[in-house]
């Protein structure tokens, strides 16, 4: 298939957006973190953190959720210990732990590289997602993601790219805004830990604008 693979690109070799652009690519992607639809991609990065980290700390990821109304769930066994910690926390870190690294790769050039990393991490991902609808969105973010890297101009992969991780690092704080003390996972480590629920919604808003901030200075 020469016209597909002369059309592919590499992992390098991209130049980042100039600051306006970004900044402009930047107010889309937040306008799309509005979108209540885009919260599946947030929930993607979320459940897939959980998902990595857990089986990194040798926890067996039993399934993993997507729901229509944009939650999720990640079952870990064993569902106890310092590693199911450590998967537990990094939840609401997620979405902008993956923003924080495709805006070092942008910034460095790599933009085809971040979007390749965002489908194989996708790809990992499916096979773990335990209901029907769940593969929906993975399926249909992963194959637009790539058909972008197959049949795209180098400049519409990077403004994908970047559009991409603007919504990861805004949604990443936003998640935290809106579930706050609600948040099931907040609950859950409060009952593993005994610490406040406030004071691990406060370490993830401290993590996720930082990671805003660093990653918007990357972009720009």
């Amino acid at each position: 298939m020469p016209a597909l693979t002369t059309s592919l690109h590499g992992l390098g070799g991209l130049k980042p957006l100039p600051a306006l652009m970004s900044v402009l690519v930047g107010l889309a992607a937040f306008a799309v973190v509005l979108w209540q639809t885009a919260n599946h991609i947030s929930t993607m990065a979320h459940e897939g953190a959980h998902a990595l980290v857990g089986s990194t700390m040798g926890r067996k990821v039993r399934s993993v959720r997507l729901e229509r109304n944009g939650d999720g769930s990640t079952l870990l066994d064993p569902a106890t210990g310092p590693g199911f910690v450590v998967a537990g926390i990094v939840g609401y870190l997620g979405p902008s732990g993956f923003g924080l690294l495709g805006a070092k790769l942008i910034s460095l050039g790599y933009a085809g590289a971040a979007l390749w990393l965002a489908v194989i991490l996708l790809a990992v991902l499916l096979p773990l997602i335990r209901n029907w609808f769940g593969v929906i969105p993975v399926v249909v973010t992963g194959g637009s993601i790539f058909l972008v890297l197959a049949h795209a101009t180098a400049g519409f992969v990077t403004v994908v790219a970047c559009g991409l991780t603007w919504f990861l690092l805004l949604s990443g704080v936003g998640d935290v805004l809106v579930h706050n003390t609600r948040a099931q996972d907040a609950q859950t480590l409060r009952n593993l830990t005994y610490i406040p629920k406030a004071l691990w919604v406060g370490l993830w808003l401290m993590g996720t604008i930082l990671a805003l901030i660093i990653g918007g200075a990357l972009l720009l």
